[in-house]
């Protein structure tokens, strides 16, 4: 029953997050007077579908002969709900070529550019939204921020740091909670730190703080900060404004470490490995709020993540497309005609085919990493 109630949770939360990020576009596409020819929440099959469909007849030649056949067009945008809730799309026939006035390809290369961001802007928007909602709830637990509580015994910086400092950049990393700070602290391969701390409106930076011993939970340098008690509504969406920012950062982080080798592919998640954590949520000996507050956190973390991702250099993706976008308007200017619609068409085509098959990858590598505990 808990893991049936996992697949289910985890599937509302990817569909609802992947229909924000089209509804972005289509919204994005609506405003810039685009044409948008299909609106799809999944994939696959189509279940239900607007009914906004016409019939002609068309005459035209086939072996020489004229012959007329009946063809189905869609008036407007069709909206469909198709079976498999693992994705959707709002089809604009952007690698189509056409005379159309309200086609993707013959608007501004602004509004082109507003209507691919769209959907990330929509995903992080959301992100946000869940935050400003939770954080000042009564089932969000006390947090501890950057504030100097404390100081231990024996700490060597006293001239430096006072209590009532508060932490504000590590390493030039801006850091607004205690939970980021320890994250991207662990991340560093150093034993040496440049700290800037904020004291009564000033910036001061130490350089090269120590870490003062080693232990089980992590490095410690001397220090405690406050737990902050408040749910202020003010303070709490600075909170969730800063929180989004950081979970941008740590999606940005382990992004690098893919590719600088401090991470492998292999330690990527997909569904089925969200699927197992929120099991684990749901099945932990904890309060009714408490879990839910950890699911509406981690759904939060995947809308930024959602927004992020999206933004990526990569064909197929709208970072890749807004690439295209750019390089296209470059051409125009060295030679008077854009990129080829066709060769666009076939690039994203088949990195769209490479992403499935690393989805598939991950899907297995979460499935092995299961099978093997």
């Amino acid at each position: 029953m808990n893991t049936f109630l996992s697949i289910l949770i985890i599937a509302v939360i990817l569909g609802l997050l992947i229909t924000v990020h089209e509804l972005g576009h289509f919204l994005a596409a609506r405003l810039c007077k685009i044409r948008v020819r299909e609106f799809a929440i999944g994939m696959g099959p189509v279940i239900l579908s607007s009914k906004n469909k016409i019939t002609k007849t068309i005459t035209e030649s086939i072996d020489g002969e004229l012959k007329e056949r009946q063809v189905t067009e869609y008036n407007g945008t069709r909206f469909t709900l198709r079976a498999f809730p693992i994705g959707g799309f709002c089809d604009m026939s952007e690698d189509d070529s056409s005379d159309d006035p309200h086609h993707f390809r013959n608007k501004s290369i602004w509004q082109k550019f507003f209507v691919l961001v769209a959907g990330s802007l929509m995903n992080f928007i959301t992100g946000l939204i869940i935050l400003m909602i939770i954080l000042p709830s009564t089932i969000a637990p006390a947090e501890t921020t950057t504030k100097i509580t404390k100081l231990m015994d024996g700490f060597p910086y006293t001239e430096q740091i006072l209590v009532g400092d508060t932490i504000i950049r590590i390493n030039n990393e801006p850091v607004h909670s205690y939970v980021y700070m320890n994250w991207f602290l662990s991340r560093l391969k150093t034993d040496s730190y440049d700290f800037v701390w904020l004291r009564d409106g000033e910036k001061i930076t130490v350089n090269n703080v120590q870490k003062l011993v080693e232990t089980d939970t992590g490095k410690r340098f001397g220090f405690y900060c406050e737990e902050l008690q408040s749910k202020a509504f003010g303070a709490s969406l600075k909170r969730a404004w800063h929180r989004a920012f950081e979970y941008v950062g740590m999606v940005r982080y382990s992004l690098a470490d893919l590719f600088t080798g401090n991470a492998k592919v292999t330690d990527m998640m997909g569904p089925v490995g969200m699927t197992q954590v929120t099991s684990q949520i749901v099945e932990a000996e904890a309060p009714f709020g408490a879990k839910a507050y950890v699911l509406l956190d981690m759904a939060a973390l995947l809308a930024i993540n959602l927004a992020v991702m999206n933004l990526l250099p990569i064909p197929a993706l709208d970072g890749g497309r807004i690439i295209f976008l750019f390089i296209s308007a470059f051409l125009m200017l060295v030679r008077k005609r854009p990129l080829s619609a066709n060769i666009e068409g076939a690039i994203h085509g088949i990195t769209y085919l490479l992403l499935i098959g690393f989805m598939v990858f991950v899907v297995f590598v979460d499935v092995r990493r299961i099978v093997g505990k």
